[in-house]
């Protein structure tokens, strides 16, 4: 149940009695809300069973947005991302998925409508082939890492600009995701930090280094 989009300070009553509501009415489905203030994430997060962020910035302020949600509300209660699906460059599109994924977010809805020009016009995607290639490719590589991404066993941990969640990848596979965070091209000698092996229950040193290279 989708209780409010970006609610203001003022609606914290209204907020309460709607989720208690939809809890009367349906035990079976958890509520959400969807905030667009990094500065009232945990206000948000404590009406609703799972917190929605409005990612709709790329890069920096992406990461930060993310990394609020990771100290404010993961804790206690899942997280999922809203980012902009329509875009101008097909290659942001990715982006958006896997600075979430890989920094804790449970669930990604993607926003489709297309608001340039100062109001709605439209959904963005219907004409915009090289966007639709885009999700078409990221959604196949999603769901084929989906084991790793969904694991129980996941770890997220940072060298640089390298950006990592680990996970099970089934079938006695490990999965390694690995995301360049910054604004340019990085090419790194990698490998998974000892200290993360031993918390893994994995055998220092015999996992192999990655060399991550190019924007992603």
């Amino acid at each position: 149940w989708y209780l409010a989009d970006e609610p203001t300070e003022g609606m914290a009553a209204e907020l309460r009695h709607r989720n208690a509501l939809r809890h009367e009415l349906d035990r079976n489905h958890p509520t959400y809300v969807c905030s667009c203030r990094p500065d009232l994430f945990a206000f948000h997060a404590s009406f609703a069973d799972v917190f929605a962020m409005d990612a709709t910035d790329d890069g920096a302020a992406l990461l930060d947005w993310c990394r609020r949600a990771q100290r404010e509300v993961m804790d206690h209660k899942p997280v999922v991302a809203v980012p902009v699906a329509d875009c101008k460059n097909p290659d942001d599109i990715p982006l958006r998925a896997w600075v979430p994924i890989v920094h804790g977010v449970r669930g990604i809805i993607w926003y489709p409508w297309n608001q340039r020009g100062g109001g709605p016009r439209g959904i963005g995607l219907h004409d915009n082939e090289p966007c639709q290639k885009a999700f078409k490719e990221l959604l196949a590589e999603l769901n084929g890492l989906m084991p790793a991404i969904l694991s129980t066993n996941r770890r997220q941990f940072e060298e640089g600009d390298i950006h990592c969640l680990y996970g099970d990848g089934g079938r006695g596979q490990h999965c390694l995701i690995m995301l360049n965070a910054s604004e340019k091209e990085v090419a790194a000698d990698f490998a998974v930090p000892e200290n993360v092996q031993l918390s893994l229950g994995l055998n220092p040193g015999n996992m192999e280094r990655y060399m991550p290279q190019g924007r992603r």
